[in-house]
Protein backbone atom coordinates (compact mmCIF):
# COMPACT_ATOMS: atom_id res chain seq x y z
CA UNK A 1 0.00 0.00 0.00
CA UNK A 2 1.33 3.45 -0.87
CA UNK A 3 1.21 6.17 2.02
CA UNK A 4 -1.32 8.45 0.43
CA UNK A 5 -3.64 5.58 -0.08
CA UNK A 6 -2.94 4.58 3.62
CA UNK A 7 -3.49 7.96 4.60
CA UNK A 8 -6.77 8.01 2.90
CA UNK A 9 -7.61 5.10 4.06
CA UNK A 10 -7.07 5.85 8.30
CA UNK A 11 -8.24 9.50 7.56
CA UNK A 12 -11.82 7.76 6.75
CA UNK A 13 -11.84 5.35 9.92
CA UNK A 14 -10.50 8.31 12.31
CA UNK A 15 -13.21 10.57 11.01
CA UNK A 16 -15.87 8.04 11.62
CA UNK A 17 -14.58 7.76 15.04
CA UNK A 18 -14.62 11.49 15.57
CA UNK A 19 -18.16 11.05 14.52
CA UNK A 20 -19.03 8.55 17.10
CA UNK A 21 -17.41 10.76 19.65
CA UNK A 22 -19.45 13.30 19.05
CA UNK A 23 -22.90 11.87 18.62
CA UNK A 24 -22.73 9.56 21.95
CA UNK A 25 -23.14 13.07 23.82
CA UNK A 26 -26.82 13.56 24.28
CA UNK A 27 -26.31 17.84 24.67
CA UNK A 28 -27.28 19.45 21.58
CA UNK A 29 -24.53 22.17 22.46
CA UNK A 30 -21.79 20.07 23.22
CA UNK A 31 -22.39 18.55 20.14
CA UNK A 32 -22.76 21.02 17.79
CA UNK A 33 -19.90 23.35 19.54
CA UNK A 34 -17.50 19.93 19.26
CA UNK A 35 -18.32 19.32 15.46
CA UNK A 36 -17.36 22.81 14.81
CA UNK A 37 -14.40 22.69 16.54
CA UNK A 38 -13.42 18.64 15.37
CA UNK A 39 -14.40 19.50 11.83
CA UNK A 40 -12.21 18.62 8.26
CA UNK A 41 -8.32 18.28 9.38
CA UNK A 42 -5.81 15.93 7.83
CA UNK A 43 -5.61 14.18 11.19
CA UNK A 44 -2.04 13.60 10.68
CA UNK A 45 -1.60 13.20 14.58
CA UNK A 46 -4.29 10.54 14.38
CA UNK A 47 -2.66 8.84 11.34
CA UNK A 48 0.36 9.03 12.98
CA UNK A 49 -1.22 7.03 16.29
CA UNK A 50 -2.23 4.66 13.67
CA UNK A 51 0.93 4.12 11.34
CA UNK A 52 3.09 3.50 14.22
CA UNK A 53 0.96 1.21 15.53
CA UNK A 54 0.68 -1.18 12.80
CA UNK A 55 4.08 -0.62 11.88
CA UNK A 56 4.91 -2.25 15.75
CA UNK A 57 2.60 -5.20 14.92
CA UNK A 58 -1.14 -3.53 16.18
CA UNK A 59 -4.63 -3.53 14.37
CA UNK A 60 -6.71 -0.39 13.52
CA UNK A 61 -9.03 -1.63 16.46
CA UNK A 62 -6.51 -1.18 18.83
CA UNK A 63 -5.12 2.19 17.84
CA UNK A 64 -7.96 4.19 16.72
CA UNK A 65 -8.89 5.13 20.14
CA UNK A 66 -5.22 6.90 20.38
CA UNK A 67 -6.12 8.44 17.18
CA UNK A 68 -9.13 9.67 18.44
CA UNK A 69 -7.88 11.00 21.33
CA UNK A 70 -4.93 12.98 20.64
CA UNK A 71 -7.17 14.61 16.92
CA UNK A 72 -9.52 15.64 20.14
CA UNK A 73 -6.53 17.63 21.95
CA UNK A 74 -5.06 18.91 18.42
CA UNK A 75 -8.95 20.27 17.83
CA UNK A 76 -8.56 22.01 21.61
CA UNK A 77 -4.97 23.34 21.28
CA UNK A 78 -5.90 24.90 17.91
CA UNK A 79 -9.36 26.51 19.76
CA UNK A 80 -7.08 28.31 22.08
CA UNK A 81 -4.64 29.05 19.52
CA UNK A 82 -7.44 31.38 17.74
CA UNK A 83 -8.55 32.99 20.90
CA UNK A 84 -4.78 34.13 21.90
CA UNK A 85 -3.60 35.06 18.88
CA UNK A 86 -7.09 36.54 17.03
CA UNK A 87 -7.02 34.55 13.71
CA UNK A 88 -10.59 34.68 12.41
CA UNK A 89 -10.14 31.67 10.43
CA UNK A 90 -9.41 28.10 10.76
CA UNK A 91 -9.60 25.49 7.88
CA UNK A 92 -11.15 28.04 5.47
CA UNK A 93 -14.17 28.63 7.76
CA UNK A 94 -14.86 31.10 10.70
CA UNK A 95 -12.82 30.15 13.56
CA UNK A 96 -14.75 28.68 16.50
CA UNK A 97 -14.48 31.89 18.46
CA UNK A 98 -16.11 33.86 16.53
CA UNK A 99 -19.02 31.62 15.94
CA UNK A 100 -19.83 30.56 19.64
CA UNK A 101 -17.59 33.55 21.63
CA UNK A 102 -14.73 33.35 23.81
CA UNK A 103 -16.15 32.02 26.95
CA UNK A 104 -18.27 28.53 25.12
CA UNK A 105 -14.95 27.38 22.93
CA UNK A 106 -12.88 28.02 26.26
CA UNK A 107 -15.37 25.78 28.48
CA UNK A 108 -15.86 23.03 25.85
CA UNK A 109 -11.84 22.80 25.13
CA UNK A 110 -12.53 21.86 29.29
CA UNK A 111 -15.11 18.70 28.09
CA UNK A 112 -12.64 17.72 25.40
CA UNK A 113 -8.95 17.50 26.83
CA UNK A 114 -11.02 15.44 29.91
CA UNK A 115 -12.40 13.70 27.31
CA UNK A 116 -9.37 12.72 25.60
CA UNK A 117 -7.52 11.69 28.51
CA UNK A 118 -9.92 9.73 29.65
CA UNK A 119 -9.88 7.69 26.39
CA UNK A 120 -6.35 7.84 26.75
CA UNK A 121 -6.11 5.94 29.88
CA UNK A 122 -7.47 3.12 28.47
CA UNK A 123 -3.74 1.95 26.98
CA UNK A 124 -2.97 1.90 31.05
CA UNK A 125 -1.60 4.13 33.80
CA UNK A 126 1.69 4.24 32.27
CA UNK A 127 0.55 5.69 28.92
CA UNK A 128 -1.64 7.79 30.69
CA UNK A 129 1.35 9.27 32.73
CA UNK A 130 3.49 9.62 29.52
CA UNK A 131 0.39 11.66 27.27
CA UNK A 132 0.12 14.35 30.34
CA UNK A 133 3.45 15.14 31.09
CA UNK A 134 3.87 15.54 26.76
CA UNK A 135 0.64 17.78 27.41
CA UNK A 136 2.54 19.85 29.96
CA UNK A 137 5.35 20.16 27.41
CA UNK A 138 3.05 21.51 24.97
CA UNK A 139 2.03 23.35 27.05
CA UNK A 140 5.28 25.15 28.46
CA UNK A 141 6.10 25.46 24.87
CA UNK A 142 3.06 27.50 24.11
CA UNK A 143 3.51 29.82 26.78
CA UNK A 144 7.53 30.02 25.54
CA UNK A 145 5.86 30.80 21.91
CA UNK A 146 3.83 33.45 23.63
CA UNK A 147 6.65 35.60 25.36
CA UNK A 148 8.93 34.61 22.26
CA UNK A 149 11.75 33.44 24.01
CA UNK A 150 14.97 33.66 21.93
CA UNK A 151 15.62 29.57 21.56
CA UNK A 152 13.60 28.72 18.80
CA UNK A 153 14.64 24.83 18.75
CA UNK A 154 13.61 24.62 22.26
CA UNK A 155 10.40 26.54 21.78
CA UNK A 156 9.66 24.41 19.08
CA UNK A 157 10.66 21.13 20.19
CA UNK A 158 8.29 21.73 23.10
CA UNK A 159 4.83 22.52 21.70
CA UNK A 160 5.21 20.45 18.83
CA UNK A 161 7.63 18.01 18.84
CA UNK A 162 5.88 17.24 21.92
CA UNK A 163 2.93 16.61 20.27
CA UNK A 164 4.27 14.55 17.59
CA UNK A 165 6.08 12.85 20.70
CA UNK A 166 2.65 12.37 22.02
CA UNK A 167 1.35 10.51 18.67
CA UNK A 168 3.91 8.03 18.60
CA UNK A 169 3.88 7.13 22.00
CA UNK A 170 -0.02 6.35 21.63
CA UNK A 171 0.98 4.70 18.86
CA UNK A 172 3.48 2.31 21.01
CA UNK A 173 0.91 1.82 23.85
CA UNK A 174 -1.56 0.47 20.58
CA UNK A 175 1.00 -2.17 19.93
CA UNK A 176 1.66 -3.11 23.82
CA UNK A 177 6.00 -2.98 22.26
CA UNK A 178 7.12 -0.52 24.91
CA UNK A 179 10.78 -1.20 24.85
CA UNK A 180 10.53 0.85 21.42
CA UNK A 181 9.40 3.97 23.64
CA UNK A 182 12.59 5.97 23.01
CA UNK A 183 12.69 5.34 19.61
CA UNK A 184 9.46 5.97 19.14
CA UNK A 185 9.31 9.21 21.04
CA UNK A 186 12.34 10.65 18.94
CA UNK A 187 10.94 10.07 15.67
CA UNK A 188 8.04 11.81 16.93
CA UNK A 189 9.53 14.50 18.21
CA UNK A 190 11.88 15.13 14.91
CA UNK A 191 9.04 14.74 12.41
CA UNK A 192 7.36 17.24 14.81
CA UNK A 193 10.14 19.69 14.95
CA UNK A 194 10.55 19.53 10.92
CA UNK A 195 6.73 20.15 10.64
CA UNK A 196 6.98 23.04 12.68
CA UNK A 197 10.50 24.50 10.88
CA UNK A 198 8.20 24.36 7.79
CA UNK A 199 5.08 25.70 8.99
CA UNK A 200 7.16 29.06 10.18
CA UNK A 201 8.86 29.33 7.51
CA UNK A 202 5.93 29.02 5.19
CA UNK A 203 4.68 32.57 7.76
CA UNK A 204 7.85 34.59 6.87
CA UNK A 205 7.42 34.08 3.07
CA UNK A 206 4.05 34.66 3.63
CA UNK A 207 4.43 38.23 5.00
CA UNK A 208 7.81 38.43 3.36
CA UNK A 209 9.34 38.72 6.83
CA UNK A 210 7.54 41.52 8.35
CA UNK A 211 7.77 41.26 12.22
CA UNK A 212 4.37 43.13 13.00
CA UNK A 213 2.67 40.02 11.35
CA UNK A 214 5.11 37.24 12.66
CA UNK A 215 4.04 35.75 16.04
CA UNK A 216 5.39 33.00 18.20
CA UNK A 217 7.95 30.53 16.76
CA UNK A 218 7.78 32.17 13.37
CA UNK A 219 9.07 35.75 14.47
CA UNK A 220 11.55 34.28 16.70
CA UNK A 221 13.09 32.13 14.06
CA UNK A 222 13.19 35.34 11.86
CA UNK A 223 14.39 37.53 14.93
CA UNK A 224 17.42 34.63 14.87
CA UNK A 225 18.22 34.54 11.34
CA UNK A 226 17.15 37.18 9.25
CA UNK A 227 18.35 37.30 5.68
CA UNK A 228 19.93 33.71 6.88
CA UNK A 229 16.85 32.02 7.32
CA UNK A 230 16.87 29.74 4.15
CA UNK A 231 20.13 28.24 5.04
CA UNK A 232 18.96 27.72 8.47
CA UNK A 233 15.95 26.16 7.97
CA UNK A 234 17.72 24.15 5.30
CA UNK A 235 20.09 22.67 7.26
CA UNK A 236 17.63 22.04 9.95
CA UNK A 237 15.57 20.05 7.93
CA UNK A 238 18.41 18.32 6.94
CA UNK A 239 19.39 17.00 10.02
CA UNK A 240 16.12 16.42 11.50
CA UNK A 241 15.34 14.26 8.42
CA UNK A 242 18.45 12.29 8.61
CA UNK A 243 17.81 12.08 12.31
CA UNK A 244 14.14 10.69 11.74
CA UNK A 245 15.52 8.51 9.33
CA UNK A 246 18.57 6.87 11.51
CA UNK A 247 16.17 6.57 14.29
CA UNK A 248 13.94 4.61 12.16
CA UNK A 249 16.69 2.65 10.87
CA UNK A 250 17.79 1.33 14.49
CA UNK A 251 14.26 -0.43 14.69
CA UNK A 252 14.87 -3.98 13.28
CA UNK A 253 11.59 -4.41 11.83
CA UNK A 254 11.11 -4.98 8.17
CA UNK A 255 6.80 -5.49 7.04
CA UNK A 256 4.90 -3.79 4.79
CA UNK A 257 4.48 -0.04 7.10
CA UNK A 258 8.48 0.43 7.02
CA UNK A 259 8.04 2.21 3.47
CA UNK A 260 5.09 4.22 4.51
CA UNK A 261 7.14 5.14 7.87
CA UNK A 262 10.00 6.50 5.82
CA UNK A 263 8.18 8.39 3.71
CA UNK A 264 5.77 9.74 6.25
CA UNK A 265 7.53 12.76 6.31
CA UNK A 266 7.63 14.07 2.60
CA UNK A 267 3.89 13.45 2.96
CA UNK A 268 3.53 15.84 5.82
CA UNK A 269 5.77 18.51 4.72
CA UNK A 270 4.83 18.43 1.31
CA UNK A 271 0.91 18.82 2.50
CA UNK A 272 1.59 21.65 5.09
CA UNK A 273 3.23 23.47 2.23
CA UNK A 274 0.37 23.12 0.14
CA UNK A 275 -2.11 24.12 2.40
CA UNK A 276 -0.03 27.24 3.24
CA UNK A 277 0.65 28.02 -0.35
CA UNK A 278 -3.04 28.03 -0.83
CA UNK A 279 -4.03 30.09 2.24
CA UNK A 280 -1.68 32.41 1.50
Amino acid sequence: MDLFRYWQERKTLIDAKIDDFINQNGDWNIIELSKYMLRDGKRFRGLLVMLVAEFFGSSEEKAIDGALAVEILHAASLALDDIMDGDLERRGKKAAWVVFGNKKVILATNYLIPSALRIISKYGDEALKISVDLWRNIGVGALRDTFETPDYIDIIELKTGSFFELSTALGIFASGESTYLPEALQLGRSLGIQYQIIDDYMDILKFKGKLDKLIGSAAVLYKNFGKNVEEYVNTQLDYYMRLYLSTLGEIKIDNEYRKIMSDLPQLFLSQLKAEELSSG
